[in-house]
């Protein structure tokens, strides 16, 4: 399972950029952060199924973590 962590409040700054809002999306951040919390935690009580990467960094620098933790973790395809 991969986990990209971003605090609630830069999320809604960057959806709100993106596009408008679904209703799932209109949520106010104290849900977010309660469904963040409660990912996080699985993530930590699970460490081997999770790779949990910091999705406040540029979507490029996001994609480059990822292909490289997916090679370690997988090994060579």
């Amino acid at each position: 399972t991969v986990l990209v962590d971003i605090e609630p409040e830069v999320a809604a700054v960057r959806l709100a950029k993106a596009r408008d809002a679904d209703r799932f999306e209109a949520e106010d951040v104290a849900f977010f952060a309660r469904v963040r919390e409660a990912y996080l935690s699985r993530a930590q009580a699970e460490p081997r199924r999770f790779l949990v990467l910091n999705g406040s960094r540029a979507p490029e620098a996001l994609q480059a973590e990822l292909v490289h933790l997916l090679k370690v973790r997988l090994g060579p395809l």
